[in-house]
């Protein structure tokens, strides 16, 4: 009984260690979770993945995209094979609200 319980501890651990905490609740995965406007049906589902050096992988299925991107407190704007797309958005702990600038899509994006 103690080894399983030892066993069982140190798998917490090794799950919880292996999971990337972030002081800033921006960074880490999002996936579409909403979507209206342009294309709603197939952006729903889209994963992005933002990390703190700037760049960002966005997959759906078997469709995956690197790049990078930059953000200020309401703007944001994700540079994708040499286009740049700006999105207003609104963060709170787990969701993000985003909305085009320049095209008829608005998002919702939760943690997975």
């Amino acid at each position: 009984m103690k080894k399983q319980l030892l066993l069982l501890a140190i798998i917490s651990l090794a799950v919880t260690a292996c999971k990337k905490e972030y002081d800033d609740p921006f960074f880490g995965e999002w996936i579409i979770t909403e979507a209206s406007g342009d294309f709603a049906d197939s952006n729903e589902g889209t994963m992005y993945t933002f990390s703190e050096n700037g760049e960002v992988s966005v997959e759906k299925g078997l469709i995956a995209n690197e790049g990078t991107y930059t953000r200020d407190d309401t703007l944001i704007t994700v540079t994708l094979s040499g286009i740049d797309l700006q999105y207003t958005y609104t963060l709170s702990d787990n969701k993000m609200e985003w909305e085009n600038t320049t095209a008829d899509q608005q998002w919702v994006l939760e943690r997975p």
